[in-house]
């Protein structure tokens, strides 16, 4: 059987040992595929390590679709309830074939099916079915159809009602963290340098916090503070930012970098108020000023960047953006929305993550907004994903 030898690259890998091998093929009954996503969900090895050696024991290549170069026509060839349906989304064409992902690449009568519909000889490649879902999230939604579906979307608030949960933070913690954010903004307002101890002091506070109660809380939402927006924004960004870096799995280090980066991020906006646009370089002149590392600083210059280079002051893409910036411009613009900024309305979470995934798709890192979906709602992920879906796809999604 070719999925014998899936087992037995693991084991030539060591990445698990004959015994191991063994028993797994005994507990998932010689359903090979189901082991593989076992080990995945185990994570035993890594996503993309096994995804290769599963394709190596079928003889077909594997695809991140993560980094994947889709063309739209050549997605839409396919109609999309008949992808979602069979786990396939089609990637490029090269002369006579079209690349397709799949989970089941050895299905040759559903492959011989998109060869008649396409008129196109179909490539197939491996890649795993929450992947495809999420692509074919990302790649059908369509420019043209957006302010209708924001107009279709509501709030079911009795299916997930996270917005009543109590902070977790708290009120000497909440005291500590907003007054001292306070001074370091006075400091900038006076026209001096933010004290660097205490920046580094208030964005340890905020990483140790983080660390202490993501654990315990149903919500990351129960991380915010509400006090005065100039104040509490930074602090909230610092707070969901550190949150998504360990839940990546970033190294304590790495997720004290990225929250004091998240902490200065609108500090260019105190000697710029009346223009926007200017603050992103102002703050990053005033953070490398202070002697803090480039990767800091540049947070403060490209949480305004977008992915497709509609953003500011620069308009660069992805390539030029750090994953710092990228999380912190995901997370800024959630506790904007979230905030009470009068006149404007505050969202409801629920709203605001329907919101940014409708409309921030293209211009946010989808990736990583996706998956701070799921680090925002958790065990509630799947009530919020339907109803996304249900307002893309209809009720009966």
């Amino acid at each position: 059987m070719i999925e014998l030898n899936f087992l037995e690259l693991l084991i030539n890998k060591e990445i698990i040992s004959y015994q191991t091998a063994k028993e797994l093929d005994e507990k998932f009954q010689n359903d090979h595929f189901a082991i593989l996503l076992h080990l995945k969900d185990s994570r035993i090895a890594s996503k993309e390590k096994l995804g290769r050696l599963w394709g190596d024991s079928l003889e077909i290549a594997y695809t991140d679709l993560k980094k994947a170069m889709f063309k739209k026509e050549i997605v839409e060839k396919l109609p999309e309830e008949f992808a979602r349906k069979n786990k396939i989304i089609l990637i490029y064409q090269l002369n006579k074939a079209i690349t397709a992902a799949t989970c089941n690449p050895k299905n040759d009568i559903l492959l011989n099916k998109i060869e008649q519909m396409t008129k196109f000889q179909i490539s197939p490649t491996f890649s795993f079915p929450e992947d495809i879902d999420e692509a074919i999230d990302k790649h059908y939604i369509r420019e043209d159809s957006l302010g209708g579906l924001i107009k279709q979307f509501s709030i079911d608030k009795k299916r997930i009602n996270i917005e009543e949960l109590p902070s977790a933070v708290s009120s000497e913690t909440k005291e500590y963290l907003v007054n001292n954010t306070k001074n370091i903004v006075q400091q900038a307002q006076e026209g001096k340098l933010p004290d660097v101890t205490l920046c580094n002091n208030v964005g340890s506070a905020i990483a140790e916090e983080v660390d202490k109660k993501l654990g315990v809380v149903q919500c990351i939402n129960q991380l915010r503070v509400i006090d005065e927006f100039a104040y509490s924004h930074s602090v909230n960004v610092a707070m969901l930012s550190a949150a998504v870096g360990k839940t990546l799995g970033y190294g304590v280090n790495v997720v004290k970098e990225l929250t004091l980066g998240a902490l200065l991020h609108d500090i260019g906006k105190i000697q710029a108020a009346n223009e926007e646009q200017k603050h992103p370089l102002l703050g990053y002149q005033i953070i490398k000023n202070m002697g803090l590392p480039e990767r800091i600083a540049e947070v403060a210059y490209n949480h305004h960047e977008r992915i497709d280079r509609n953003g500011y002051p620069r308009g660069v893409g992805r390539d030029e953006v750090s994953l710092y910036s990228q999380i912190v411009a995901i997370v800024d613009v959630y506790d904007i929305l979230v905030s009470d900024r009068p006149p404007h309305e505050k969202l409801s979470p629920h709203e605001a993550l329907n919101l940014m995934l409708l409309q921030g798709y293209s211009a946010l890192n989808f990736e990583l907004l996706y998956k701070f979906a799921n680090i925002v709602y958790k065990e509630n992920i799947d009530a919020l994903k339907k109803t996304f879906n249900s307002v893309l796809y209809g009720e009966n999604y």
